[in-house]
């Protein structure tokens, strides 16, 4: 087979101009028009290796060859096989897929996650999702709970709806989607985008309670009572902190609490300088976040960039709106003037070879600096809050050092009839992989129900 060079080069994707961007919220990412997706999707070679890096398993060669049959209906009927947030994915998606596609060695992978999106853009899925899905009765007579409606909850609920199963997604907060509502910036993905894919999942019957917590509005014995299975589908939402001196200021924040206060409507002050401190997409959307606040921002990072987990697309488009990246430089104590930060003082690294692990960041402790600032934000990682599990749950599960819960192959924690997934139970951490294991919960639940 001979290529041409258009067929290694991917159809490029309109994207909102850095100068306008970064002083609003619009979304950057524009998305393809139905002309350019089919083009994108006729580079497709169809050989399907990209679905090894897919862990929902969407079955990518056959959605992108309806799009360039131009058959956008039976595209999204493919994709919801096993992804029911296609509009959220198609924006947010990590793409490991891509980075399996045989073209993307010599040229540009092809636009997978964008085509997705595109599937999900010009259809009308959410709607009316029984002219797209198969809809049984096999759990017509069976109540599912699921604690979480992020991502890993979203996804056993729209499979467990599918056979029927009356479910109940309980959410401790006044919108659904977990930290694709409150953690993701909306010029990444737009509230209307992810509705989009909540509406599709309330229409199969599913009943979303919001504002209500568990183990404060209603008990987990109760929950227990009511339902013939559980799905703990949390995520990671209390913030761990680096624990320097002075952190606990007016002006210091952890990641999580600042993107979820100012998704909720929360008008927050960073003032005329923000430091963001760590290296993942998280920092960086906290740092591109401050900068359409109108504050000059510094990313501190202790190691090199290119030992950043962020995206590099996230780095380079942070980069074009005017983020500044430190790299090799460790924040040691945050100074405070009348109890608010007014800098953070920070040390330089050098980089240890240690073997066969990546490099280690060594403070140099000889010279400190120091940066005024008016906010900085800790994005270094998070835990989950176990404390609404009664005592006779937690002693049959078990939690690791990591602050996961471990659980069978079905999803089944050590506790008879209660499943867990999501960031909670894998170390991918992403929204694909939530969704995964959504599915694979789904189906543990059903195999348990059946049986039972």
């Amino acid at each position: 087979m001979v290529f041409t060079m258009d067929r290694f080069k991917r159809v490029k994707m309109p994207m909102l101009d850095p100068e306008k961007r970064k002083n609003n919220f619009q979304e950057v990412v524009l998305g393809y028009s139905k002309e350019d997706a089919i083009s994108e999707a006729k580079r497709c070679l169809g050989c399907n290796v990209c679905r090894q890096g897919c862990p929902a398993g969407l079955k990518i060669a056959d959605y992108i060859k309806a799009i360039a049959e131009e058959d956008f209906e039976r595209a999204i009927s493919i994709v919801l096989e096993d992804m029911p947030l296609p509009s959220s994915c198609g924006r947010i998606c990590t793409r490991n897929c891509e980075s399996f596609c045989v073209l993307g060695k010599k040229g540009d992978a092809v636009a997978i996650r964008w085509l997705k999106r595109a599937a999900a853009d010009y259809t009308d899925y959410a709607k009316r999702p029984d002219d797209y899905v198969s809809i049984d009765d096999t759990l017509a007579n069976k109540s599912v709970c699921i604690i979480g409606a992020g991502p890993a909850g979203l996804s056993a609920a729209y499979f467990l709806a599918l056979r029927g199963a009356n479910v109940v997604v309980y959410e401790q907060f006044p919108h659904a989607g977990g930290m694709l509502r409150v953690g993701i910036p909306r010029y990444r993905l737009p509230v209307d985008a992810l509705e989009k894919d909540i509406n599709m999942i309330k229409s199969l019957g599913v009943e979303i309670r919001l504002n209500t917590r568990v183990g404060t509005d209603i008990g987990f014995d109760e929950l227990k009572k009511s339902h013939d299975a559980i799905f703990i589908a949390i995520g990671y939402h209390s913030p761990k902190m680096m624990g320097i001196d002075g952190e606990d200021c007016d002006g210091v924040w952890h990641a999580i609490p600042f993107l979820r206060e100012f998704n909720l409507g929360r008008e927050i002050d960073v003032g005329n300088v923000a430091a963001v401190v760590g290296g993942g997409n998280t920092a960086m959307d906290v740092a591109r976040t401050c900068i359409r606040l109108g504050a000059k921002t510094y990313v501190l990072y202790r190691r090199r960039e290119e030992d950043m987990p962020a995206d590099v697309e996230e780095i380079e488009e942070a980069k074009e709106e005017g983020v500044e990246i430190w790299t090799q430089t460790l924040p040691t104590k945050c100074l405070a003037r009348d109890g608010r930060v007014y800098a953070v003082e920070y040390v330089k690294t050098k980089m240890v070879d240690v073997g066969e692990k990546r490099p280690k960041p060594v403070p140099i402790e000889d010279v400190k600096y120091t940066l005024e600032i008016t906010t900085m934000v800790e994005a270094i990682g998070q835990r989950a809050d176990y404390s609404f599990l009664p005592d006779y749950v937690l002693k049959d599960i078990t939690i690791t050092r990591g602050d996961q819960i471990e659980v069978s192959d079905a999803m089944m924690t050590g506790h008879r009839g209660v499943f867990a997934g999501g960031d909670i139970v894998n170390k991918k951490w992403d929204m694909v992989s939530a969704v995964a294991d959504g599915k694979r919960a789904a189906e543990g639940i059903i195999s348990y129900l059946m049986e039972k």
